[in-house]
């Protein structure tokens, strides 16, 4: 495909506009403005979990209940990126038997793995549980909050600020694994599900944060390709455009999201990303993460070559 032929492929796609109230700026070299962002996060990162601590005080009590929990597990992340169409039901219903599956947020949308209930799925947009919500969240969340309240062995992992509303959906406490959602990044490094984040907000970052916590003697990741640099575009109008690609969607079927009204330029956007790359180090703290997808662009993480059979001779 030519650039020519691509770009004018993507922009004829359905496009989505998300709104946003403030924009992000990364004006990075200049030190004021690092110094003021750094006070900033520390009062809006503490205030935050000084609430957490009073609201969610139990909670966090209950994640000692999980902590070194699976030292003798095997665990499979599932991200939603493109690389989850090499995984197949079958693969997952024979890991299933030996370890502990995690999904995060839509994975239903791949129908071919739909089928597959895991042990653990992990929310941290409050977004996703509100039955009216923005257009591009609403139709999705109808089926995702019919199968968070028909599957009741699966437990859901959520911040601790969607924990009263994801409970008026399942009724049962013992269901929800609520974690600190507060963020100090650039401030500290933490991982750990009990003080505030020191990585960016990305779902599947804080299931594999959790897993750590757990303790898996080895956690297995897939479709988290981290692809935004491949799927960036703009138009006519300078916007910020990101081409939303989920496994098991066609083309034709996938989305333009227009991202403008979250970032200042490109090179906001391009900042952001690489946060994206550089936090996921952080989170592999025991050296025991395998990325699954050969030509993902994460690169933290040590790589084994996903193969039919993969999971069959698992230990």
């Amino acid at each position: 495909m030519t650039y020519l032929n691509e770009n004018k492929k993507i922009n004829k796609l359905k496009k989505h506009n998300l709104s946003n109230n403030k924009k992000k700026f990364y004006n990075v070299e200049n030190i004021f403005y690092l110094i003021k962002s750094i006070i900033i996060k520390l009062i809006n990162g503490t205030l935050y979990y000084i609430w957490e601590l009073i609201y969610g005080f139990m909670d966090i009590i209950k994640l000692f209940k999980y902590k070194n929990i699976y030292k003798d597990k095997v665990a499979l992340i599932l991200g939603n990126g493109p690389s989850q169409e090499y995984i197949t039901k079958k693969d997952l219903i024979t890991f299933k038997k030996k370890g502990i599956i995690f999904f995060v947020n839509y994975w239903f949308l791949n129908k071919n793995i739909r089928k597959i209930i895991p042990h653990f799925l992990v929310i941290s947009d409050i977004r996703l549980l509100n039955k009216e919500s923005d257009n591009f969240f609403n139709s999705k969340n109808k089926i995702l909050l019919k199968y968070i309240k028909k599957h009741i062995p699966m437990k859901i992992i959520c911040p601790i600020r969607a924990k009263k509303k994801l409970l008026k959906i399942v009724k049962d406490e013992d269901r929800i694994i609520a974690f600190c959602d507060s963020e100090l990044r650039g401030i500290l490094s933490n991982t750990l599900p009990i003080f505030p984040r020191g990585y960016i907000s990305m779902t599947v970052y804080k299931a594999i944060a959790l897993a750590n916590w757990m303790n898996f003697k080895k956690i297995f990741i897939l479709g988290v390709d981290n692809t935004y640099p491949r799927n960036t575009y703009s138009d006519i109008n300078n916007s910020i455009l990101n081409h939303e690609i989920h496994a098991g969607k066609k083309f034709n079927e996938t989305t333009v999201v227009n991202n403008t009204s979250y970032y200042g330029s490109m090179a906001d956007l391009f900042q952001e990303i690489s946060f994206l790359f550089r936090d996921a180090y952080k989170l592999n703290i025991n050296n025991n993460i395998y990325n699954l997808d050969q030509y993902s662009l994460t690169d933290a993480f040590k790589k084994q070559k996903f193969h039919k059979g993969f999971f069959k001779n698992l230990k």
